[in-house]
């Protein structure tokens, strides 16, 4: 009887961890597993994540997998809600305040420093490269309650959603909390100023006072939150933007693949884990060699497009070997 119980449970939890939820990001369905991660540092959650495969989750994709399931009846629908109300999801978007430029640059999936706090020269050197996703003034960087029917036009809270797609579903989600508002909780960058000092923090997103209002937080403290990891196909795919119309559709979408692989190798070099690196990169020139033969079939506007993408996929895979050059000199 107690091996059949055994038995059973084994298979239940096996059959928990196979469990997907779906939900549409900026033009794509991302898969998200479940069950959820409970709460830890935001290292030990990566660490987790990470180690069964998986990809944490941005900001922006947790407005938009929250969005989809809180206040639903279904089960998982039902840990949603119960988690937000009671404390909240981790997103794993870096916020850096740099009082020099007084602008607050956001980025997506930070590098943490050995004491598990997100590390500040990374994100620097990432926001000299270009690679962040927005940018907002010191003047838009304040604590404030915002009313539901004005988060979509509040520029602090359009960046940290990720857009004005993220934002509006961010609206929506205040919509559904009593108070019908988002208690944003920012640094004190007049502080910052006066010491002239860089600031780095991290995101999460919760209920505040007991579930009544809708919270996003920008904590230099790191607090604990629940967390889920993505399926990685689908989630590297959504952050690379393609267009609408294309002349060269298996092109782009090839382009756009590589890019993705190369951004996974060069987040795989930032968290230490180097032992398949020269196989990849080895894979990765192959596979870019093959997409400069294939641009030199084409003649005319598809010819300059795919100009376009090689240079994207170009830069990436420079931004790869400048971080490989970058841990070197630091050993």
């Amino acid at each position: 009887m107690l091996e059949w119980r055994s038995s059973c449970l084994i298979k239940m939890k096996q059959k928990m961890k196979n469990a997907t939820m779906d939900f549409p990001h900026q033009g794509r369905v991302l898969i998200a597993a479940h069950p959820f991660y409970s709460p830890k540092s935001s290292l030990a959650l990566q660490r987790e994540i990470r180690k069964d495969g998986l990809l944490e989750a941005t900001a922006s994709e947790v407005v938009s997998f929250v969005r989809k399931y809180f206040n639903g009846k279904k089960s998982r629908a039902r840990d949603v809600t119960w988690i937000m109300r009671n404390g909240g999801f981790r997103g794993f978007t870096g916020i850096l305040y740099d009082p020099a430029t007084r602008l607050v640059s956001f980025l997506d999936r930070p590098v943490f420093n050995d004491a598990g706090f997100v590390d500040i020269g990374n994100l620097v050197q990432r926001v000299r490269d270009g690679d962040f996703y927005a940018q907002v003034p010191f003047k838009h960087a304040k604590s404030n309650v915002i009313s539901w029917n004005k988060v979509a036009k509040y520029p602090y809270l359009v960046a940290w959603a990720g857009g004005q797609e993220g934002a509006e579903k961010l609206a929506d989600l205040a919509s559904k909390h009593p108070k019908k508002a988002v208690q944003l909780w920012v640094p004190d960058v007049s502080l910052l100023s006066e010491e002239n000092r860089l600031l780095a923090t991290i995101t999460g997103l919760g209920s505040y006072q007991g579930g009544s209002e809708l919270s996003c937080g920008d904590w230099y403290l790191d607090l604990v939150y629940h967390a889920f990891g993505l399926y990685r196909g689908a989630a590297e795919g959504s952050a690379l933007e393609k267009p609408k119309e294309t002349l060269v559709p298996k092109f782009r979408d090839d382009s756009f693949g590589l890019i993705a692989q190369v951004r996974s190798a060069r987040e795989e070099i930032y968290t230490g884990g180097l032992g398949e690196i020269p196989g990849r990169l080895r894979a990765i020139g192959r596979q870019f060699s093959t997409l400069r033969e294939t641009a030199s079939q084409y003649s005319g506007e598809a010819h300059q497009e795919v100009r376009g993408y090689l240079k994207a996929v170009q830069n990436s895979i420079d931004a790869l070997y400048q971080a490989l050059e970058d841990l070197n000199n630091k050993r």
